[in-house]
């Protein structure tokens, strides 16, 4: 028992030790580990192309925000940016989901801010009840807009003015959607902006 009662002790510190090394890289000091860096997209700096982008977006995170299969998410319109238009007029945008539910993308490239701020003025001005919030991460200006009601079908919105272009993301869902549509929204609209802001 003597021999027990002095072991215990010299085990117990080893299992502590080897407990306490699981999951720990030893070969590379705590403080010198990399940890995931933060998203190097910056609104105010960032350059969105006026090339289709559709084949880039996540479809995924788009289902996730329609609520819908991933393999029924048609693609319903994909187009560029058309030269012959004036600078004002010219989108690039993309749209997906169904006649019920659907996702729609674009980007205006060279767009005025004032141009940006009469968007953002329409939500707060909306005649369903529109909640409008800022969020800088969208552009500057920049907003997340969360409108349901008059009968209308549910929309989350945001749009801004990233570098000199303009962008909107929106989800609009006739019927039968929760509050997830609108953190499941700002994420594909997240995820997609991301993406076209950060050069390869």
């Amino acid at each position: 028992m003597s021999v027990l009662r002095l072991l215990l002790p010299a085990v117990a510190v080893a299992a502590l030790s080897v407990l306490g090394a699981c999951g720990e890289d030893t070969g590379q000091p705590a403080e010198e580990r990399s940890v995931e860096s933060p998203s190097a997209f910056d609104a105010a700096t960032a350059t969105l192309s006026d090339q289709p982008f559709c084949e880039t977006v996540d479809i995924t995170l788009v289902a996730g925000a329609l609520g819908m299969p991933a393999d029924q998410v048609e693609l319903l319109e994909d187009s560029g940016v058309d030269e012959e238009l004036p600078s004002t007029r010219r989108v690039n945008s993309c749209a997906f989901g169904s006649t019920e539910k659907r996702l729609v993308m674009t980007v205006q490239p060279r767009r005025a801010e004032a141009a940006v701020e009469r968007r953002i003025d329409k939500y707060r001005n909306d005649e369903r009840s529109c909640q409008v919030a800022d969020d800088s991460w969208f552009g500057s200006p920049g907003v997340v807009a969360d409108c349901e009601g008059g009968g209308a079908p549910r929309e989350v919105a945001v749009t801004g003015l990233v570098g000199s272009s303009g962008f909107f993301c929106s989800a609009v869902v006739d019927a039968g959607v929760g509050p997830e549509l609108h953190d499941a929204t700002v994420e594909v609209c997240r995820d997609t902006l991301e993406t076209l802001g950060i050069p390869d």
